[in-house]
Formats: structure tokens, sequence, C-alpha cells
């Protein structure tokens, strides 16, 4: 059952981190200027903590929005213990799913949570077992159930092509192609569409062209000798070693004729 809010000074010491926080570059500068706004003006918004849910911890709390803000005063507080040994947080008791939601609401009101933070967030709760299937998780967060399978599943990915989604170089409506697609073709895929974004139709026609096998080219050499060779054949070469035949007929006998005699000249050949 979750109590009425209180704001109170913590301990420093006495708050764990967030175990959910992915935020885990927070950048050194930005970091510091937030320390010395807060050592001028003080901390205007408190921490929001909940007291640790594990008994053996009783009378400690677990951070559950404020990273930043902690981390910055755990700067100000090497510089001078004293003054810095309390955090002003509130207090709420707040079961694990209230926990999450607080965290994901937080993040969504400051519109800086990136596609990558997004999805570890949500692989990280659901690796934890706080949801009993994706539909309720996609449910709790209001998110589409399909856009939850993508986010869940972008770590199931090469590690290459993890980093280009963590840069922002491969949207997350792309990195559905390239589950769809072979293991041998998606890291060369993901690198194509990092380079030349495309629509999802587009890459979908890219990964069936990456997922054919090389053409041998004796094989291209025999097809272009037959094709030389016979009356009505025209041989055009593609791009990616590929080659395209026209044969110009006058009914379906004539077709199927020049077919067979093609087929014969490239395998004698």
């Amino acid at each position: 059952m979750e109590s009425a809010p209180r704001i109170v000074l913590v301990p420093w010491e006495s708050i764990e981190p967030n175990p959910f926080n992915i935020r885990t570059d927070l950048g050194p500068d930005a970091l510091a200027g937030l320390a010395a706004s807060i050592e001028q003006r003080g901390l205007i918004h408190p921490v929001l903590v909940r007291p640790h849910p594990d008994p053996e911890r009783y009378g400690q709390y677990q951070l559950v929005c404020g990273e930043r803000r902690y981390r910055a005063i755990g700067l100000l507080r090497d510089r001078d213990p004293e003054r810095w040994a309390h955090v002003p947080a509130r207090v709420e008791s707040l079961d694990d799913t209230a926990a999450l939601a607080a965290i994901m609401q937080e993040n969504e009101l400051r519109e800086d949570w990136s596609p990558y933070e997004r999805a570890a967030f949500f692989r990280a709760i659901y690796d934890a077992g706080h949801f009993r299937s994706i539909r309720e998780m996609a449910r709790k967060f209001g998110i589409g159930l399909t856009t939850m399978h993508r986010y869940l599943r972008v770590f199931d990915l090469p590690d290459r092509i993890i980093a280009l989604f963590r840069a922002g170089r491969l949207p997350l409506a792309l990195i559905e192609v390239v589950l769809e697609a072979p293991r041998s073709i998606q890291i060369e895929l993901a690198e194509h569409l990092a380079k030349q974004p495309c629509s999802k139709a587009e890459a979908r026609r890219l990964a069936q062209r990456l997922a054919q096998p090389a053409l041998d080219p004796d094989w291209i050499d025999r097809v272009r000798a037959a094709a030389s060779s016979a009356p009505g054949i025209d041989l055009r070469p593609l791009d990616d070693d590929r080659v395209q035949v026209a044969i110009t007929v006058s009914g379906p006998d004539e077709l199927l004729e020049r077919l067979e005699a093609l087929r014969g000249q490239i395998a004698d050949g």
C-alpha cells in the first residue's frame, strides 16, 4: 500500500542508486554544471526515493528519480562532506511497478530519453521479471505491442548493430527489418541502412538483395556466351554481379524452345 509522500533530509550514503537507471553517460561537464547550480541555489526539486525493498536494508532508501541530482550532490559531497551529508528527498512507499512507472513518467516529461535508453529500460525491467507478459508491460506504459517487441528485441542483435542504434544512426522502425533478415547479413544490412536511411519497404528490398547468394562469375560468363550466340536473346548487366536476360518471342512455344536452347548452351558451356 502506498503512503503519502513526505520531504525529508536523507543521508546521502543511505541511498542506493536506481538499479534500473540506464543513463550511464551523464556527461561530466553537464554534471559539474548541475553541481555548481545546486551549490549556489540549493536543490530546488528533491529527488524521489522509496524505502529500500530489501528487508535486510531497513532504514535505507532506493533512488527512484533524480539520478543526475543525486550524483551532482555526490560531487559536492566529495568537496564538503559535512555540508552535503544529506539529500532533500521525497519519500514514497512504492512497489516495483509504481516505481518503474515513476521513472518512465519523469523521463517522458523531460522528453530527452533516446530510443536506445527506452529499449535498455524496457529490456532491464522485462528481464527482471516485473511483468507477466510483454502485452501487460506494453499496456502499463501505454506503448503499442509491436513497438514494445522491437524495443525488447534490440538486444538480441549483434553488438555492432546495437552500437549503431545507440548512436542514433539506425532508427527503431528499421530495427524490425534487420531482425527479420538472416543473421548472416544483419550487420551488413544495418550498416547500409545507417549510411542511407530509407523506408521500411526499401530496406526490405535491400535485405532481399543482400540475402541472395552471389553468382559464380564463371556461370555469368557462360550465360553471356550463350546469349550472344542465340537469336532473340539480349543480355543486360545489372548491379551486384547480376544479369537480366530479355527474350524476344512471338508465342509461348517459341519461348519454351529458346529457354530450352539457352539452358542447354549454358550447361554445355
